[in-house]
Parts: C-alpha cells; structure tokens; sequence
C-alpha cells in the first residue's frame, strides 16, 4: 500500500500570476468584443516590433525618471505580455501549426486561444520557477526588463536569418519567457 502523501503547498508566486493572467484574459476579450479581433493586422514582425517598441519605452521612462504620454508602465507591460502571446498565435497560424484560422476572424475562439496560450505560459513558469527558485525576487526590475529587451533581441537575430518556421520553437521559447519576465515585473512594480 501507497504511503499517503501530503499535495505540494500552493506556490503563491504562481497563485498571484494566475490572477494577474485571468485579469489580463478579461481585459483581452473585452477588447476584442469591443475592436474585433482587429490584432490580425499585425504580421508576426510587426507584433515584434510592438513588443520592442513597449519595452525600450519602459526602459526609456525607468532611466530617466520623465514621461510625457500618461500611459503607464504597468501598462506597457501588460502590452508585452499580449502582443507575445498574440505573436506566438500568428507564428503558429503562419507556420501552420495551428491550422485553425477562426481565431483570427471569431473574438470567442480567439479569446479560448489566449487562455489556451496563457496556460502554457503558466506551466512553463512553473517549470522555471521550481528549478531557478523565485530568483525574480532578488531582480532589480531593471534587469527584468533587460531580460524582456534580451529576448526581442534574440528573436529578431532568428528571424533575421529568414528562417522563421524553422526556427519557431526557438522563436516560441523566447516570447513565452519574456511574457513570463513581463508578469515578474509586474510583481516586482508592486513591491516598490
């Protein structure tokens, strides 16, 4: 007989993402009940763009201590996180990966494509977060948006070589780990 074995306590870095990810869901499906899914515009390189364009101005504002557009930089942020998880969506649509193109044109597929994306993002933060033991916790947000910046950067360096479905996977690994940065500094704003 199995000896019985207490469950794993609650991970309460992973409870409070899962939070903050249904939020950003909610936030997602009202935007595109209100706009259509209007993010189909957006080819994969443009997606990137965004998401380098969001995180320079996170990095921009944090230095200088200065902004002029009252946007904020939890804002921003959150935009990183979406555009990839939306750029994730479009590479496997371009790729082929995922052969369903409805969630581009229907907002409630789309929207069960985002959660669908955002659960794997949580089972990898998971995996991460076991093995790196919350070294988030002692990151300067700074350099958590140094390793967001890092990743467009590889990303961009894959795609240069125009070899973009054959490097989707590498491509996928990188803006699932900067959607994951994006939540840590989300936690590490709010301790400030």
């Amino acid at each position: 007989m199995a000896a019985d074995v207490d469950p794993p306590a609650p991970d309460p870095t992973l409870e409070r993402c899962g939070t903050i990810r249904a939020d950003f869901a909610a936030d997602v499906q009202q935007k595109v009940a209100t706009y259509g899914p209007s993010i189909r515009a957006f080819r994969f390189t443009s997606l990137l763009d965004k998401i380098h364009i969001k995180i320079l101005r996170v990095r921009k504002i944090r230095d200088a201590g200065v902004q002029a557009v009252p946007d904020s930089i939890e804002e921003d942020i959150v935009g990183v996180h979406n555009y990839a998880l939306f750029a994730i969506q479009r590479l496997r649509h371009e790729c082929g990966a995922d052969a369903d193109a409805d969630y581009l044109a229907d907002p409630a597929t789309f929207g069960a494509t985002y959660r669908a994306l955002c659960a794997e993002a949580q089972d990898i933060m998971a995996r991460k977060n076991h093995d790196y033991g919350e070294a988030w916790k002692v990151m300067a947000p700074e350099t958590i948006f140094d390793e967001i910046l890092a990743r467009v950067y590889r990303i961009e360096s894959l795609v240069s070589h125009d070899e973009l479905c054959a490097r989707a996977g590498a491509i996928e690994d990188q803006l699932f780990d900067a959607a994951n940065y994006c939540l840590f500094a989300i936690l590490r704003l709010a301790q400030e």
